[in-house]
């Protein structure tokens, strides 16, 4: 099932926008996804894939064989100080439209994808997160529950958690 991912590596090839925005970890001001449990993975940096809009800091393909080898996208977003549910869910939308656009490009087959559009943040007050889960987030003609936890949890935790 790596190959998968090495078809998304080699679609999006070495000199393109995409390949620019190819990071090694999903981190930002002292808040992180911990990805050290799934090898074959490849994470983008939301803002350096588009910066004419708001956009999740992170959008991660991975292969997670606990899922029967199914291609799993996150879309996360990492907050070390207050959460802003609009502005989450704007940012959330606009990453999964990116991601879609990207298995669009790659030719990735839909049905074998599970979507995660994530939200960490280092504490959580009870309305925000009384807030958030009223809100879903479209993705490919779904509404998915954004799923939210504290900073420094590992992407395979959440899977198994949520799946």
């Amino acid at each position: 099932m790596m190959e998968v991912i090495t078809d998304i590596s080699n679609c999006i090839g070495e000199d393109t926008e995409y390949a620019k925005a190819k990071i090694d970890r999903c981190s930002e001001h002292g808040c992180k996804l911990v990805l050290d449990s799934l090898p074959h993975r490849i994470i983008f940096k939301g803002e350096k894939l588009v910066q004419t809009r708001k956009i999740c800091d992170c959008i991660i393909f991975a292969i997670y064989e606990g899922l029967k080898g199914n291609l799993i996208v996150g879309i996360v977003e990492l907050k070390s100080k207050t959460v802003d549910t609009n502005n989450v869910v704007q940012k959330l939308t606009n990453g999964s439209q990116v991601a879609m656009n990207i298995l669009s490009k790659c030719k990735m087959v839909r049905e074998k994808l599970k979507f995660y559009p994530i939200v960490l943040a280092k504490r959580w007050k009870p309305s925000e997160l009384k807030t958030l889960k009223k809100r879903k987030i479209p993705i490919a003609d779904r509404k998915y529950n954004i799923i939210h936890e504290k900073c420094s949890r590992r992407f395979r935790e959440i899977i198994q958690k949520y799946r």
